[in-house]
This record gives structure tokens, C-alpha cells and sequence, in this order.
């Protein structure tokens, strides 16, 4: 990729090509505020920096080796029980 001729901001469209997912899923997470991604609105479009981006997959990168380095034990998803809880067993 040619840096010098892209520009530094990317539209939803562009960002939701880049995560690999659909821009209205995109917006959703803007919506619920769960996108670890800051964007900001400029003459009506919401924009993201490239360079916030580009930090976020260097991020990714160290906690997949960290991920790597972890003990099986600790990526196991936590047990539940079969079933709906009983009324005893529910917290009120």
C-alpha cells in the first residue's frame, strides 16, 4: 500500500472494509458505544484517523502473542449449567 496516497481519514464504509464487516454492524457498535475505534463527525460524515486504526491492529498483534504464551486453562470459556435456573437458584 502507497501511504502518500491515501488519505489520513476513513468514511464508515472504508473502516467497516478494513474489520471485515458490514457498515450498518459497524454503526450498531458506534451506536452502543462499544467500538474500540474513536471516530468523530465532520460536516455531517463520521470519520476515523488511519493512525488510530493502525494502532489498534498493533494492539491486536501483542495480545495474540500474549494470548499464545497463556495456559489453556485460562482461554477455556467458564462452565455453566444445564438448563434454565430453577427459582431457588436465581439471584433476585
Amino acid at each position: 500500500m502507497d501511504t502518500s496516497s491515501q488519505s489520513i481519514f476513513l468514511t464508515i464504509a472504508e473502516m467497516a472494509t478494513e474489520m471485515r464487516m458490514a457498515p450498518k454492524t459497524l454503526r450498531n457498535h458506534i451506536s452502543a458505544g462499544d467500538f474500540p475505534i474513536p471516530s468523530f463527525k465532520i460536516a455531517g460524515k463520521r470519520l476515523f484517523r488511519r493512525a488510530d486504526l493502525m494502532a489498534f491492529a498493533e494492539g491486536l498483534e501483542t495480545v495474540e502473542k500474549t494470548a499464545e504464551a497463556a495456559p489453556a486453562t485460562a482461554l477455556e470459556p467458564r462452565k455453566r449449567g444445564k438448563g434454565r435456573p430453577r427459582l431457588v437458584n436465581q439471584v433476585a
